[in-house]
């Protein structure tokens, strides 16, 4: 990345003079707000909070407990961002675009009782993240790359260009006669730290299965070498995928570094080469088209977090179009993959997403399959909201998370993945990872199956 005097002038001239810019950077400040009072309202449930419980910020109904602690961060940079600041003006500029307006209401000696709180094994919220200090937690410093990340690809543009290749549909070809078999793994680049990821691969290549698809995000923020830390999306994710014929999904996390090193990755020789280098494509298989679509990219929402699919006119919309029209594919076949979830983790609320992804195909799909909610929960047909699709999520394959209480009992969910990992020392907290796998039948029949660590049987399994 080349740091001149004039693209630092320019990025200073952008922030005070673009109007949808500075939009855009309220935007953020609000959800963070939002964000943070969220995280409030656990400490105060859990008895961490002390003194007075500040007021709400004005309702935006946006915010994620997942970044409830980035307003303390940016007021108190870790040491290890502070350095990097100080020696990268860019990056500064850009951080400098929120640090003077955003507040916040989490005093030193309140995050430090958050901090004792969650000694040992951590706190387990209602939806199974972990407030805890390790690695890929909540609580780990390190998340502060990611929005650092995030704040310079909003504030400069600094992005990689949507891959708009006309993508034609691919026909799959099994090991074993008449039949694929396609593994699922979502949230899965975390590297070799915790051994969640290695563990989960092994298992998935112990299945023999003839393409593996990944439903995104690399941490912290899937980085090429233009970005800090760099090489994440080799060193966390490329490096440790095996020689299987493998497809992969943007996600927030990538986009948080712009997508430059997702994109960089599907532009090499590697195994996702048949991908053709762009973040959409169709498998075709038995009768059925797995559409793979990129819920990331056009996601207008803060931090990317609820997803987008560019809408009824968008390069995707109209790529999906001309394949029913041209009879290249069936809507009535149709299983859907995306890395954002098209529902609420305990299925009783949709995302707009879901309504968009409708428009666009003119109905439901028969499945859908999501990553995103780092759990695996497999939701009854008709859902809750009444759209009538299998609907999955599949979003457990490395992230650390415990047992989502909250789903005990919930009449919306057939399955959710709960089973404590024994393999882990003296561990009463920490569920295990796992993924799903697709065996289509040349006679249109599909079976799915949930993996989970340590246990060669499959968990759950439906046939379509």
């Amino acid at each position: 990345m080349s740091i001149t005097l004039q693209s630092v002038t320019n990025l200073k001239l952008r922030l005070q003079n673009d109007l949808k810019l500075k939009q855009s950077v309220a935007d953020i400040i609000d959800f963070l707000e939002d964000s943070e009072y969220l995280l409030i309202q656990l400490m105060v449930d859990n008895n961490i909070w002390t003194g007075a419980v500040p007021p709400p910020p004005s309702p935006t109904n946006d915010g994620h407990i997942e970044f409830g602690l980035i307003p303390y961060w940016v007021n108190s940079p870790p040491l290890f961002i502070q350095a990097f600041l100080d020696s990268n003006p860019l990056f500064y500029i850009a951080w400098k675009a929120v640090d003077f307006a955003l507040p916040t209401q989490i005093d030193p000696t309140n995050y430090n009782n958050l901090i004792a709180a969650a000694e040992g094994q951590g706190i387990v919220t209602a939806d199974g993240t972990i407030y805890g200090r390790g690695i890929y937690e909540q609580l780990d410093p390190r998340w502060v790359w990611a929005f650092l990340d995030y704040l310079f690809v909003k504030t400069t543009g600094d992005r990689a260009p949507f891959g708009t290749t006309k993508v034609a549909p691919l026909s799959l070809t099994g090991s074993q006669p008449n039949q694929v078999t396609i593994a699922l793994v979502g949230d899965w680049g975390t590297g070799t730290v915790g051994g969640q990821a290695v563990d989960v691969m092994n298992q998935i290549k112990s299945l023999n299965p003839d393409c593996i698809v990944h439903l995104g995000d690399v941490y912290y923020a899937g980085t090429d070498a233009d970005f800090p830390p760099p090489h994440e999306e080799v060193n966390n994710y490329l490096s440790l995928w095996p020689d299987v014929p493998s497809f992969m999904l943007n996600s927030n996390h990538e986009m948080y570094s712009g997508a430059k090193g997702y994109f960089r990755v599907l532009q090499e020789q590697n195994p996702f080469s048949q991908q053709q280098a762009t973040s959409y494509f169709a498998l075709q298989y038995g009768g059925w088209t797995i559409l793979g679509l990129d819920s990331a990219y056009f996601d207008p929402s803060p931090l990317f977090m609820n997803g987008g699919l560019g809408g009824t006119a968008g390069v995707q919309a109209k790529w999906i179009n001309s394949l029913i029209s041209g009879g290249e594919i069936d809507p009535q076949k149709l299983i859907v993959l995306t890395h954002h979830n098209g529902l609420s983790y305990d299925g009783k609320t949709e995302v707009a997403i879901s309504s968009e992804l409708n428009s666009i195909l003119g109905g439901d799909p028969a499945a859908w399959y999501w990553g995103h909610v780092h759990n695996g929960i497999v939701y009854n047909k008709p859902t809750i909201t009444g759209r009538n699709s299998f609907t999955r999520c599949v979003g457990h394959g490395a992230i650390p998370f415990g047992k989502a209480f909250a789903l005990v009992g919930d009449d919306s969910v057939a399955y959710y993945a709960n089973t404590i990992n024994q393999n882990i020392p003296n561990n009463t907290i920490l569920v295990c990872n796992g993924f799903a796998l697709l065996t289509i039948n040349a006679n249109g029949t599909v079976l799915e199956e949930f993996y989970e660590q340590n246990n060669p049987a499959s968990v759950f399994s439906n046939s379509y």
